[in-house]
């Protein structure tokens, strides 16, 4: 090719590039009055460089920049590149904020048409069932009326038993309220209201510090001294308090031994000793049970009286023996105590390993097991006991039943011109022995312990014909049968052998009332000879002249009149 032909070709080109850009407007370009092509140029590279930044800007890499690298880009920005940088800003959030509504509204799309299927195939499931109860119905029509029926008869019965319940509760505590109101607010004849012993005896005593009298231990009530008014009567028997204890019971004992047995012979605890048997099967039946609560028994093993305790306790039984305890807090100095006296030998019921602990006069000592001491019950009254009438003295003791003409235990009955007290009562007869000794002593037999009234010049043919016949009132007694056999070691052994007759004694098991009559014969003796009752048993020849304190049986009748008393002894009927 010539070189004009070149020069005309190059010249060609250069006139299209510069139709073109003349043609060309780039984004944001403004019509310029230069139409030079330097000009044009010139702002095309502007422009051409504004873009790059942009885009350079609005790249994912721009957040990858270092911080110097994206200050100086924004540092070199036009006012017209800062204005279409935040004008795409507004396009990109704009497109962000739709794109976010329209999942918004896919969600709630979503969600309606999860809930219109449920509730499509719920409204299937329940068309399905209410066809399969039609069909239920056509099949056994009688099916639904039975259901319903049985539903009936549950709904009713459930309703009842509900009603019932809550009548038996509202019966069970209001009874169990009325209850503990009369405990606690007893009223007499006609309405009055009474008092609680346990109240009368804290307001109608003076508390002291020190001497004889009524003293606050630990929060009870405990009589200490000899000379104190803390006489109670109760089932026809002269009791002496203890003490009050803190939940309202009253600790009671017998004010004179009942009776004079041995321990036992294996065993040294109260509670497996014959003593306790003897306490809680057959005492307890003279008993009014009403009043009485159950006691507490301390069970420890005690070697020396300073280590008394009492970790171990037995709740079952209604009538003990005094303790350690007891007996020192009833104790004032050299004074003495109301629960016994000089000569007492009183059994408790603490216990070594080998021995048990006895009241020798005014202290403690320890006993064998064999010896047949002297025995004090010991009880305990319920909360709530209403007071009736007394001080608490000896002549006016507190009275905590109402007195009745029954015939009971302890009172003392009119004969001809003897007086007699009762020792034990059964449905149509009374046991009686006489309310003291007779004058005349006399042998128990020549050479046998066992009593016999057939053996002349014996105890037994003496009360069953000499004595007898002197009675003005012999056709009233009745034969009866006498427990003769030996005593060895529980108060069951006398009752294996027995003779019949008019008049007989007391034998080893009998209560014994009046404890200031002592070394009379009893029925029934050992190898040795025949036991004589006292403080202790004793056994004597059988060929020595004793005292005598006969025991008859007689029909139980009406009482005529007197109030059973030892000043006022009943008269009967007939």
């Amino acid at each position: 090719m010539s070189k004009n032909t070149e020069n005309e070709e190059f010249f060609k080109d250069l006139d299209k590039t510069t139709d073109l850009l003349r043609s060309f407007k780039p984004r944001g370009y403004e019509d310029s009055k230069t139409e030079s092509l330097d000009s044009l140029y010139k702002d095309y590279k502007k422009l051409t460089e504004e873009e790059e930044i942009m885009t350079r800007m609005t790249r994912r890499n721009f957040n990858e920049l270092s911080k110097e690298e994206k200050k100086e880009i924004l540092k070199n920005l036009t006012p017209e590149q800062k204005e279409m940088l935040r004008k795409r800003k507004q396009e990109k959030l704009a497109s962000q904020n739709k794109k976010t509504d329209i999942k918004t509204i896919v969600k709630k799309i979503d969600t309606n048409l999860k809930k219109e299927k449920e509730a499509k195939v719920e409204k299937e499931l329940k068309k399905k069932e209410e066809k399969k109860e039609i069909k239920e119905t056509k099949t056994s029509p009688k099916k639904p009326g039975r259901r319903k029926l049985k539903d009936g008869v549950l709904q009713l019965a459930f309703i009842s038993c509900s009603i019932l319940f809550i009548l038996g509760c509202c019966i069970y505590y209001g009874s169990r309220l009325i209850h503990y109101y009369k405990i606690y607010n007893p009223k007499g004849e006609g309405g009055k209201s009474l008092s609680l012993l346990t109240t009368s005896i804290a307001k109608n005593s003076t508390l002291v510090i020190e001497g004889e009298g009524l003293y606050m231990l630990n929060g009870e009530y405990v009589y200490k001294g000899k000379n104190v008014d803390n006489y109670v009567k109760y089932s026809n028997m002269l009791w002496r308090i203890i003490r009050t204890n803190q939940d309202g019971t009253i600790d009671l004992v017998l004010a004179e031994p009942i009776n004079s047995l041995m321990w036992n012979d294996k065993v040294t605890e109260y509670t497996k000793s014959d003593i306790n048997d003897y306490l809680n099967n057959k005492f307890v039946k003279s008993l009014n049970k009403d009043l009485l609560d159950k006691t507490v028994i301390c069970k420890d093993t005690v070697e020396e009286v300073k280590d008394f305790k009492c970790n171990t306790i037995d709740t079952s039984k209604y009538v003990r023996l005094l303790s350690i305890n007891d007996f020192l807090n009833s104790k004032v100095d050299d004074k003495g105590t109301f629960m016994a006296d000089e000569d007492s030998a009183l059994w408790l019921n603490t216990h070594s390993n080998d021995l048990v602990w006895q009241i020798n006069g005014n202290n403690l000592s320890l006993a064998e097991s064999t010896r047949a001491l002297s025995v004090k019950p010991v009880i305990k009254l319920k909360t709530g006991v209403a007071l009736l009438s007394g001080k608490g003295s000896l002549e006016d003791p507190y009275i905590i039943e109402k007195d009745n003409n029954d015939i009971q235990v302890g009172d003392y009955i009119t004969l001809g011109e003897d007086k007699w007290v009762v020792y034990e009562v059964s449905k149509k007869n009374i046991k009686l022995t006489t309310a003291d000794l007779l004058d005349k002593t006399y042998r128990f037999d020549l050479n046998s312990t066992v009593y016999n009234p057939e053996t002349v010049n014996s105890i037994g043919y003496y009360l069953n014909n000499t004595y007898y016949n002197s009675l003005s009132y012999k056709d009233k007694l009745i034969e009866s049968e006498w427990y003769v056999s030996n005593y060895k070691t529980s108060y069951k052994d006398v009752e294996t052998d027995k003779v019949k007759a008019k008049v007989g004694l007391l034998n080893v098991s009998d209560l014994k009332l009046n404890s200031k009559l002592s070394d009379y014969f009893l029925l029934n003796g050992n190898d040795t000879g025949v036991y004589l009752y006292g403080n202790e048993l004793i056994t004597s020849k059988v060929a020595i002249y004793r005292s005598i304190r006969p025991a008859i049986m007689i029909k139980k009748s009406k009482v005529a009149s007197g109030n059973g008393s030892i000043d006022k002894p009943f008269i009967l009927e007939g």
